[in-house]
């Protein structure tokens, strides 16, 4: 379902966004508050990558952090 038609039935709205990367999660936050809607108000958004990024914003982002073999 698109975003536009979530948009327009309510009872069938999205509870959270999980993006591949922690710089599309941004852009999604960006494009949520430009359709009016709040973080973590209206919808929960997740990135990958764990970025010094995703810190700076509006809200923090949540983000998933995998650590590799060398990070052990």
């Amino acid at each position: 379902m698109s975003w536009t038609a979530c948009r327009s039935r309510p009872s069938q709205r999205r509870t959270a966004i999980f993006a591949g990367a922690d710089i599309t999660a941004m852009g999604v936050l960006e494009a949520l508050a430009e359709a009016g809607l709040s973080v973590p108000g209206d919808i929960s958004v997740a990135g990958y990558g764990n970025t010094t990024s995703a810190s700076f914003g509006p809200v923090s982002l949540t983000s998933v952090d995998q650590a590799g073999p060398r990070d052990r």
